[in-house]
């Protein structure tokens, strides 16, 4: 596990077990989840698939944690999660569910340090993210928004029951993303359990 040091005081809230991770709400004074934060939205992968938050300095950090995750936990119950490995508490990625005005359902989103993709990570927090906004909030229908060229998050999607529902542009400059849908329900959630 981390230090004390590392990881701050104990997170709230929500947290998701699977057989090999934890999602958990991400602290914006905990110095572990601001260093994890840092090294993923500067991961080139991030930044050129997701896009640049300017986020470079734990302050950084702490700030866009409190702002999205925080803000989305309090507002609507559910965010983008830490994912965490159960056997050694090391974030690997992130993982929940966003709300975006032009989008006409939550949004599935997901990210991951480079050293921890094609595990089968993101497959595994999805499936409990999916369960959790069924079970906890009762949502329904789930959309997911990637480019044509991000083959693995497709590929993730489709395994998550994903379909394709057509294109859909996140800003009115922003480049055309595939859209993706799924609709859980009470039989996916009992599964998940």
């Amino acid at each position: 596990m981390q230090d004390a040091e590392q990881t701050g005081p104990a997170p709230p809230g929500v947290r998701l077990e699977t057989e090999r991770l934890v999602l958990r709400e991400l602290v914006p004074t905990a110095v572990g989840d601001q260093r994890f934060v840092v090294a993923l939205l500067n991961d080139p992968g991030f930044r050129e698939g997701i896009g640049d938050f300017g986020v470079r300095t734990l302050e950084d950090a702490g700030a866009y944690i409190q702002r999205t995750c925080r803000a989305s936990y309090a507002a609507h119950g559910f965010g983008m999660y830490g994912v965490e490995l159960q056997a050694t508490g090391e974030l690997i990625g992130l993982m929940g569910l966003l709300l975006r005005a032009v989008l006409d359902a939550p949004d599935l989103g997901f990210a991951f340090l480079a050293a921890h993709c094609r595990r089968g990570y993101a497959r595994e927090a999805g499936r409990a993210a999916l369960a959790g906004g069924a079970g906890r909030c009762g949502l329904g229908r789930v959309v997911a928004v990637t480019s044509v060229e991000n083959v693995a998050s497709r590929a993730c999607l489709a395994s998550l029951g994903f379909r394709h529902a057509g294109e859909v542009r996140l800003t009115a400059e922003g480049p055309e993303l595939m859209l993706f849908e799924t609709v859980l329900d009470d039989a996916d959630v009992r599964k998940e359990r």
